[in-house]
């Protein structure tokens, strides 16, 4: 089974790539832990996988910021089937079947009773001329392709990965803040170089804990923090997830 797909992004450009059985893709912002990037700002740094699995497609958010939609449905992990849509950021998913041999149409088609298609489904179609749809032609002709790769073997693989990123950001963050402390303290010794002259043979480290010296200490501590807390709640990401590309 090998199975095509398309994404239409929001500007024109689009991205095609296939899997055959048991293999994936990761979807995202990342250039470096996505097998598929999109230059999407909606889209978080690896925003959604895509996965066959004994011969059927699913799709999962990858805890990203904006979400997944299937049809207009909001999902965390779902099997999707040809002519369904999937929108993340500013972007659609969809397969492309035209490309696609007997045996993997016929695995890839909903045989369920009822329709999958909702009015949000209905409502795109009708705008298949506009920017976003109107790439749907070019994008069977023309466009980037991507293969997939074989999946991980375990989910619990891909949570360490995310973890160890967002504790590696964390670390960035705590380094900042340090460097903010060590540098107020440098500061104040330099303007008020008297209140640390107290038992001047002991090194300036110990010097910083003594007399008057502490309440400058304590200061350049409380302005530390104040910066960390400041900069973990900018509502774009803190500096560490920012120089590692986490959304």
């Amino acid at each position: 089974m090998e199975v095509h797909f398309v994404v239409a992004q929001e500007d024109g450009r689009s991205k095609k790539f296939r899997l055959a059985n048991e293999e994936y893709v990761v979807i995202g912002r990342s250039k470096t832990l996505c097998q598929v990037y999109l230059e999407d700002t909606l889209c978080s740094s690896t925003h959604t996988k895509i996965s066959v699995q004994n011969n059927a497609i699913f799709i999962e958010d990858m805890n990203s910021k904006n979400g997944v939609f299937l049809n207009g449905v909001r999902i965390l992990k779902q099997r999707i089937y040809i002519d369904d849509k999937v929108r993340f950021g500013g972007s659609i998913l969809f397969i492309n079947h035209s490309r696609m041999d007997e045996k993997s149409v016929k695995a890839s088609t909903y045989h369920g009773k009822g329709s999958r298609r909702n009015n949000l489904t209905l409502e795109l179609d009708s705008k298949s001329s506009s920017h976003t749809f109107g790439s749907f032609k070019k994008v069977l002709i023309g466009g980037e392709s991507n293969r997939g790769q074989k999946r991980s073997p375990k989910k619990e693989d891909r949570t360490l990965v995310s973890q160890m990123q967002i504790k590696n950001a964390y670390l960035i963050d705590l380094s900042i803040a340090l460097i903010v402390f060590i540098l107020a303290n440098v500061i104040f010794y330099q303007v008020f170089p008297d209140h640390y002259k107290v038992a001047e043979e002991l090194s300036i480290f110990v010097r910083m804990f003594k007399g008057t010296a502490i309440k400058y200490t304590l200061a350049s501590f409380i302005i530390s923090i104040a910066v960390h807390f400041i900069n973990i709640r900018i509502e774009s990401g803190s500096i560490g997830k920012r120089i590692l590309g986490i959304n």
